[in-house]
């Protein structure tokens, strides 16, 4: 773990509350495995006071921009309050206090066929997960998105040009097809199931919980990336605890990804 003192060279608006950084700081991209997370300092006062937790979305720069893949990495995150909101007022040049990687990432598949499952905004780490696999393991992957409406399908394009083959669905409105994820997955399972498939899930927790459930049925291993609330992100102040089926979990230490047969999932609370 490490304090980064990076700086913002790039924000990109993907929606009007959906934000990507491009940071550059030695050692940033390099230091840390898919699925890590950092803490981010809001502002340069105590109001807000705790930092925010953020996955890395990926690492290096993008092409075209300046820096070397050692030299830092992306963060992509969604204003939902008042912290998020402050971060989305940031502009390059600015300088970014956060430290990390913390946490524990997501495990490397060594065969068989990768499925990624995401909802939402969490296709953020998702991403960074695809960009490590190998060529041959990436190019054989499966990824399925699933969003509220249309609009909200997010690094769709990301993915495809990662060489994975990318599903999306909308509860809402349009397109390609009408449901949750998982229906979507369950969709397309005939066509993935004899591929000895391995299933990497980040998102919403009841998304997440429907999903882990349903693979532990079919019994499929699972690897799932928990979200939640965090006040130091380095496992002291114990309010990130999750109930396990062997006692408790610390998402900010023991996580924030598990195998999905650790967690008791009927007492997750998913509110």
């Amino acid at each position: 773990m490490r304090l980064y003192r990076a700086r913002l060279e790039y924000v990109e608006r993907l929606h009007p509350e959906l934000f990507r950084w491009g940071l550059a700081a030695q050692g940033l991209g390099r230091d840390a495995e898919p699925g890590q997370f950092y803490m981010v300092r809001v502002g340069e006062g105590y109001d807000p006071l705790l930092r925010r937790p953020f996955a890395l979305h990926r690492k290096g720069l993008r092409r075209g921009r300046r820096g070397r893949k050692s030299d830092g990495g992306e963060i992509l995150f969604q204003v939902v309050g008042r912290g998020t909101q402050a971060l989305a007022q940031k502009g390059k040049g600015d300088v970014i206090d956060l430290f990390g990687p913390l946490g524990r990432g997501w495990g490397r598949p060594s065969g068989g066929k990768p499925v990624l499952v995401a909802g939402g905004v969490g296709v953020a780490s998702l991403v960074c997960l695809a960009q490590e696999m190998p060529l041959g393991l990436r190019r054989g992957a499966v990824a399925f998105i699933g969003a509220k409406s249309r609009e909200r399908l997010w690094c769709v394009d990301d993915l495809e040009e990662m060489g994975l083959t990318v599903h999306t669905s909308v509860e809402r409105g349009e397109g390609p097809f009408r449901g949750t994820v998982l229906e979507l997955l369950e969709a397309h399972w005939l066509e993935i199931a004899h591929r000895s498939p391995f299933l990497f899930v980040c998102g919403p927790k009841a998304m997440v919980r429907a999903v882990a459930q349903w693979a532990e049925g079919q019994g499929v291993p699972c690897q799932v990336s928990l979200e939640s609330s965090m006040g130091c992100g380095t496992g002291v102040c114990l309010g990130c605890a999750v109930k396990a089926r062997s006692g408790y979990l610390r998402v900010c230490k023991d996580g924030p990804v598990f195998d999905a047969t650790e967690i008791d999932w009927g007492a997750l609370d998913v509110g």
